[in-house]
């Protein structure tokens, strides 16, 4: 993100992207358990977090990583040498 030669508009798209997509994973979670922890106390300690949200972070991981097609390939292989070697 502090790489001057990637254009603005391509790091807010990519943040944007990443925002909208953990509004999406995280909001229906926040509102039932809301729901269930304070308007029906009992049913929501016993629920708890639901099954499928392994899976949620799973897909929003690989989507993440596709979000980086934002930027330049070359660019994004240089961070990646510099990070892992």
């Amino acid at each position: 993100m502090k790489d001057r030669r990637v254009p603005a508009t391509r790091k807010l798209l990519f943040l944007g992207s990443v925002a909208g997509l953990l509004v999406v994973l995280l909001f229906p979670d926040v509102v039932s358990e809301t729901f269930l922890s304070v308007i029906m106390p009992f049913v929501g300690t016993v629920l708890g977090i639901p099954i499928d949200a392994g899976m949620d972070w799973v897909a929003f991981a690989l989507l993440l990583v596709n979000l980086l097609r934002f930027f330049p390939e070359d660019l994004v292989a240089e961070h990646y040498k510099t990070v892992f070697g």
